[in-house]
């Protein structure tokens, strides 16, 4: 029995092979992902499976369980999956990724044209492809769990809300016939799902509602769907015409992540530490927090609110806590104060007033077109 890998552009094809064929196996994709303003690299999990007659013989366990040693070795900080309930959390996952849905009548979207107008709208062609890319990084640019995106790698919004589901990609232009933003949605012809919109002037976005209202009208369809961030500009202007948006946090399954490498990972997203230390009572703080977990210590050391991460653990101020709670805190998923009913999690000293600033609650996304 071994674990063969084949690597493929971005992607490592991991199998299992017992006495020569195939038997269990996932992918890894190589992204980058941002954790606010930094970005860190990610180990995408993908395609897991195991044929039908060799079930329940702790193949997947093998094949999940050596995948993360070997994303240690190969230099990935963490790991992010969108996966199945109660079976993930087993090799550390976590949920870290809240579900936002918005929904509006056809007939409240129409009345975002009584502001529309400064803008037409036409498919998206090929020569639009880099604006699209820069204008994404652009409005990204600090949003945790949003992938970055390049060319050759991005090519464009190939998928819909879900696995098999075509997309349209139209893109907005002003009155000087430049590109000024762009959506896209489900190829469908009785309902309206949107998964992706973006404007370089948020004062663009009623144009894009009114183009939804009438693709709806077209589809004879009573409602529109918007997927996006609860904070995203869009989700803001909606509220002025009515909707109704939910939020799904998942005690398990959806959006899930753990780490890998917690001592790349802190290195890599201690400017944006820094940062937060900046806009909070600890701007000119000094002194140590040390996170224990069952993956090591890391130190933050924090010089008048400049933060650096070491191996350590000697600090008045702690935490003690699995990976997967510190990966939730990582992400913005749960809030600090959140975790004091957690069994497995201490806080000693002012840490839990340390993490406040250092891991504020927000609304981590991953774009539908990005989900793999």
């Amino acid at each position: 029995m071994e674990i063969k890998t084949t690597v493929e552009d971005n992607r490592l094809f991991r199998e299992l092979i017992l006495d020569g064929k195939r038997v269990s196996w996932l992918t890894i994709i190589d992204h980058r992902m941002r954790i606010g303003s930094a970005q860190v690299r990610m180990g995408g999990i993908g395609d897991v499976g195991t044929d039908r007659d060799q079930r329940m013989k702790g193949y997947s366990r093998r094949v999940m369980e050596d995948s993360a040693r070997y994303m240690r070795d190969e230099g990935f900080d963490v790991s992010l999956l969108f996966g199945i309930r109660d079976f993930y959390p087993k090799f550390g996952y976590a949920g870290c990724l809240p579900a936002c849905t918005l929904e509006m009548a056809t007939r409240n979207a129409e009345s975002a044209g009584a502001g529309a107008g400064a803008y037409s709208v036409r498919p998206l062609e090929d020569a639009d492809l880099d604006a699209l890319i820069d204008l994404y990084n652009a409005a990204n640019r600090s949003r945790t769990g949003t992938l970055v995106r390049e060319r050759p790698r991005f090519s464009g919004i190939t998928k819909g809300s879900k696995w098999g589901v075509p997309v349209e990609t139209i893109v907005l232009i002003d009155a000087a016939g430049r590109f000024a933003g762009y959506a896209a949605y489900d190829k469908d012809e009785v309902e309206v799902t949107v998964t992706e919109v973006e404007a370089a002037d948020p004062a663009a976005f009623p144009d894009l509602l009114y183009q939804f209202a009438k693709l709806a009208i077209d589809r004879r369809a009573g409602s529109i769907k918007i997927l996006a961030p609860l904070d995203h500009p869009f989700t803001e202007v909606c509220r002025r015409f009515d909707c109704k948006i939910t939020v799904n946090h998942h005690r398990c399954g959806g959006g899930m992540m753990r780490i890998i490498k917690q001592e790349t990972l802190f290195d890599k997203i201690a400017p944006e530490l820094t940062s937060r230390l900046g806009d909070s009572r600890y701007s000119t703080f000094s002194g140590r927090l040390a996170l224990r977990t069952d993956l090591g210590d890391t130190l933050l050391e924090i010089d008048n609110g400049a933060v650096t991460a070491h191996p350590g653990a000697e600090a008045d101020n702690s935490i003690e806590l699995p990976q997967s709670r510190l990966s939730q805190l990582v992400m913005g998923y749960r809030a600090p104060r959140g975790l004091l009913t957690e069994p497995e999690v201490s806080f000693h000293g002012d840490a839990l007033q340390l993490a406040e600033a250092l891991f504020p609650q927000h609304y981590a996304y991953v774009w539908a077109a990005d989900y793999f």
